[in-house]
């Protein structure tokens, strides 16, 4: 597994950013995913899973395309991208940069009603996608 799919360098900050993902519900999950990987349908992805505790945990797993990933949010880009995601100390304003340049691309495979249900709001907002809109 190349680096910026590195499940051991992805834990400490998800460990780190705990705040972001303190509503999120056991089995949601983020898959990151190489682009070939993503173009052929099968190869591996980096998950991000609540435990049961619902703690995130970074793990590698077969990607088998989209309908097979049971993954809440997917963010596919080149190894590079997401490599460079660890060259700053904040990595996670890194990925919405990543997100924001094209660099990343992001794909949700639920509903608002669902995402926001799963625990993702404040995760995706930190992305710059405030999908619960100026009227709260």
């Amino acid at each position: 597994m190349t680096t910026g799919f590195d499940p051991e360098r992805w834990q400490p900050v998800l460990d780190r950013e705990t705040a972001l993902f303190d509503a999120v519900i056991p089995g949601a999950a983020v898959a990151l995913v190489d682009r070939g990987d993503w173009d052929t349908g099968s190869g591996r992805m980096l998950e991000w899973r609540a435990d049961e505790f619902g703690c995130l945990v970074a793990a590698t797993r077969p990607w088998n395309g989209l309908g097979y990933s049971k993954a809440d949010v997917v963010l596919v880009g080149a190894d590079a991208a997401f490599s460079a995601v660890f060259s700053g100390r904040q990595p996670m304003r890194a990925l919405r940069d990543g997100i924001r340049s094209g660099d990343i691309i992001l794909f949700v495979t639920k509903c608002e009603t669902g995402l926001r249900g799963a625990g993702w709001e404040e995760f995706l907002e930190s992305l710059g996608l405030a999908f619960m809109g100026a009227c709260r």
